[in-house]
């Protein structure tokens, strides 16, 4: 038994074993070992046994998978073709098991080589962003320069959004979506997704209704990522709604199910083309103009979230022309005992100190200029020694801290902050252009409190450094 385990290992082609050799005690460790096979394997034995009685035994080896049975006397001729067929299709299996390999690492490589190229356009729109908001801020009565910021800022957003689904379709369909999973409100999910996209809605003249029905739907999951699933359905239906169009969104509970329904009134999807709405990169739209725009991975996005929260998703369409419907089922939860929430709210004496690392100084610059704006009182920092330098002088409240730094990488510089005298209490948030799950876990790991991608909103920016004061970290 240990010589079969040694040459199993080593790549062995075939088994030739003789009936004699499996006794009670080897015969179920072979079974065992070759149960533990890889998908691509079916290692192939030869069993030569005693000619009396053999038409029954093969059933008796089963356990032992890919067997064929030889009896005594063999013909020669007969088993020298059984070993040569049983070598090819070994061959054929280690071939598939190398194609797979190099499947699994191309998949490695482009996973990260989108996190890299992610990181890298993610940088340079974060500052172009927070400009534009410091434009809006020191030019509120300029029209001309309100409308080309806003023309500027829709551009950002595209792009940023168009990152963030590249490389949230290769998490999901890899299944390598962490959910940070809670009790919440459906019907709360549902308002602020439509709420986000209001001002797009608007923009377009395509008007958007919405309807809850139901006081409260309670589930358990990802906010975040049922937000961000109710709002590509939305966007989706906003890309094929014509203006004047409308847009209808449904939240209902159903059979112990929240139902989120998004029907419109815009192209339609043809009957060929339905069985695919959920296929990755493809669009019904694949004219040249490309006027809708997109990659053709939203609809691949929501129904792998959907799913990941134990749900489902389906469209409907009564053909070109006659308008979409899609319905998302979410099973419902039993809400949490209530507690009662008391407002610990502190008012902060002075101006908040923020510390701004960044080794883009474009980036650092301008989003210390906004925060300076906003009324706090800033300092940056454009590398990691660096920034552990500021920090023991300047002694902020809140750091927003890149990543990938110099000298010092973020998560070093986090976790350092933390472990320095008053570096309990401040809070450390992430402002970067590494956003895949495992970043996010390494960040809580050593200290950050909350992880922010590039460009970042800067609205939730001044939320968060807020509750540096508010709600003090204790930790």
């Amino acid at each position: 038994m240990p010589a079969f385990n040694e040459e199993f290992a080593r790549g062995a082609g075939a088994a030739i074993i003789a009936e004699e050799a499996l006794d009670q005690e080897s015969a179920p460790q072979i079974a065992a070992l070759l149960k533990e096979q890889p998908a691509w394997s079916d290692f192939p034995i030869i069993l030569v046994v005693r000619e009396s009685g053999a038409g029954t035994r093969l059933q008796e080896f089963s356990p032992l998978g890919n067997v064929s049975l030889f009896t005594r006397p063999m013909n020669l001729g007969a088993l020298t073709t059984a070993i040569g067929t049983a070598l090819r299709a070994r061959r054929r299996q280690y071939e598939v098991r190398n194609l797979l390999a190099e499947r699994d690492s191309a998949a490695r490589r482009k996973d990260e080589f989108l996190a890299m190229l992610a990181h890298e356009l993610r940088n340079p729109l974060a500052p172009v962003r927070t400009t534009l908001h410091v434009l809006k801020l020191r030019h509120p009565g300029d029209r001309d320069t309100q409308t080309a910021v806003g023309v500027a800022e829709r551009s950002v957003k595209h792009l940023a959004r168009l990152i963030d689904d590249l490389l949230d379709v290769s998490r999901v369909t890899l299944g390598k979506v962490g959910l940070r999973c809670e009790h919440m409100d459906a019907a709360d999910v549902v308002r602020l997704a439509t709420e986000a996209m209001g001002a797009r809605f608007a923009e377009k003249h395509v008007a958007l209704d919405i309807e809850v029905q139901s006081a409260r739907l309670p589930v358990s999951g990802d906010a975040v990522r049922l937000e961000q699933a109710i709002a590509n359905v939305l966007d989706n239906a906003l890309k094929f709604t014509p203006p004047g169009g409308k847009v209808r969104v449904r939240a209902e509970a159903d059979r112990g199910e929240a139902k989120v329904t998004v029907s419109d009134t815009g192209a339609g999807i043809a009957p060929e083309d339905l069985p695919h709405v959920f296929d990755l990169f493809v669009q019904a739209d694949r004219s040249l103009d490309r006027t809708v725009g997109g990659l053709g991975v939203g609809l691949t996005i929501v129904k792998g979230l959907v799913e990941l929260h134990g749900g489902r998703i389906a469209v409907t369409s009564d053909g070109l022309g006659a308008g979409t419907t899609a319905v998302l089922h979410l099973p419902l939860a039993e809400p949490p005992p209530s507690q009662i929430e008391t407002d610990n709210e502190v008012e902060a004496g002075g101006r908040l100190r923020v510390l701004v690392v960044d080794d883009n100084h474009d980036g650092a610059d301008s989003l210390a200029d906004f925060l300076s704006l906003t009324g706090c009182e800033t300092k940056t920092a454009y590398d990691g020694v660096e920034a552990l330098e500021v920090f023991s002088g300047f002694r902020p409240e809140a750091v927003l801290l890149d990543i990938g730094l110099p000298k010092l990488n973020g998560f070093e510089v986090a976790e350092k902050i933390r472990t320095s005298p008053g570096g309990e209490g401040v809070t450390i948030i992430a402002v970067t252009g590494y956003g895949r799950d495992e970043d996010r876990v390494r960040g809580r790991s050593v200290g950050f409190d909350h992880h922010l991608v590039k460009p970042i909103d800067l609205t939730a920016i001044g939320r968060l450094i807020t509750s540096a004061v508010r709600s003090p970290r204790t930790e």
